[in-house]
């Protein structure tokens, strides 16, 4: 765990930068699928059920 002490005037989002620039793209991709994995878990979804990808697909017909 990382944390930091911010003081007054301090700018917050300061830490998530340097937080998130510190690690390699592969980190970042494996951090932000955990934090998905975890969003599901909160929903009460199951996060052994891979999300997908969303696909709207739709077809005309013509006369």
């Amino acid at each position: 765990m990382t944390g930091r002490l911010l003081r007054p005037g301090d700018d917050p989002d300061t830490f998530d930068r340097e937080f998130w620039q510190s690690m390699t793209g592969e980190q970042r991709v494996e951090a932000l699928w955990q934090m998905t994995l975890d969003a599901i878990a909160i929903k009460g979804g199951n996060p052994d059920d891979q999300p997908r990808l969303q696909r709207s697909i739709g077809r005309i017909v013509r006369p």
